[in-house]
């Protein structure tokens, strides 16, 4: 990386804790740009006081049928935090931003897709751009749009995402920031459900330009997690869990539940910002994302038996 080159972001930042110089120093050599540590929150170091103001436990534990960890929530309001320093750097309404984390290994020719991109009459507020979890994305046969002759961007699904490297535009993240001063946070980073919910438009790379390096085999943002299940009452999810029963995550993988889903929100995006941002229209879509999932993971597991 040329210390010298300037990125066409407004920010450009990676999260890590203080301590681990290294794995920056490692992610930093691989980066196309000069990146801005922000330090990380570590989950495990909230007292419970701070807990309950910042995170909370018992809404996320029914949003996703088990108590959340502690890297996982460290994970989140540190994602928020950058969030909050890029809005703080800018006040363009074009704006985007870099962020990183410091298990991130850029691939060869990143800068030149980033350079592009940065240009690109952007359609999407939040891109993500991690070739391992990307490769085999179930978007892949959806509506692709050539970046150059060898990347696409593509429409992305409500599907566990990555957030070890993404491009998020000011609007998405003043969104964010929005939803959790209204309450405590109940969602995990790379939860896509919750842009669905705020009406942020989200796209993926592909191939991507940024994979987990070795770090990620030890990171302590991540692999750091306290058991909170004294601290938050066991949903019934949970409970069926506990028994020995596998509740999947939901995720769209049939191409025909993609497609349905593509049609539905183009239909919501059309529609009025007021009417978008009803009670009533934020549960339809909750609806229709549990019919989607469930649907889709009845048909996959026909297609095993």
């Amino acid at each position: 990386m040329n210390s010298a080159e300037t990125a066409p972001f407004a920010y450009c930042a990676i999260i890590s804790l203080p301590q681990d110089h290294q794995r920056r120093d490692k992610a930093q050599a691989s980066a196309p740009y000069p990146l801005e540590h922000l330090p990380a929150v570590r989950g495990a170091d909230l007292s419970p006081g701070e807990l309950a103001q910042l995170f909370d436990v018992p809404r996320a534990t029914r949003r996703y049928g088990r108590a959340p960890k502690a890297g996982e929530i460290g994970c989140t309001l540190s994602h928020l935090q950058a969030y909050r320093e890029f809005l703080a750097r800018t006040e363009d309404p074009q704006a985007l931003a870099l962020i990183v984390e410091d298990d991130v290994e850029f691939l060869p020719g990143s800068k030149a897709v980033l350079d592009a991109l940065a240009q690109e009459p952007h359609g999407f507020t939040l891109l993500f751009s991690n070739a391992d979890r990307l490769r085999n994305a179930p978007s892949a046969t959806v509506y692709p749009r050539a970046l150059d002759p060898q990347h696409e961007i593509r429409s992305a699904i409500p599907y566990p995402l990555t957030a070890i490297a993404y491009i998020i535009s000011r609007a998405a993240a003043e969104k964010l920031v929005q939803r959790a001063e209204r309450g405590p946070v109940d969602w995990f980073a790379d939860e896509s459900s919750i842009y669905v919910e705020e009406h942020i438009s989200f796209r993926m790379l592909t191939p991507g330009i940024a994979c987990e390096g070795e770090a990620s085999k030890s990171s302590a943002i991540h692999s750091d997690y306290i058991s909170l299940q004294q601290q938050a009452r066991r949903s019934p999810l949970q409970r069926i869990k506990d028994a020995g029963l596998k509740i999947p995550r939901m995720s769209l993988r049939s191409p025909l539940t993609h497609r349905i889903w593509h049609a539905y929100y183009k239909v919501i995006q059309a529609l009025p910002q007021a009417i978008r941002e009803h009670a009533a229209a934020k549960a339809l879509t909750k609806a229709m994302l549990a019919i989607l999932g469930t649907s889709s993971f009845i048909e996959s597991r026909l297609r095993k038996s």
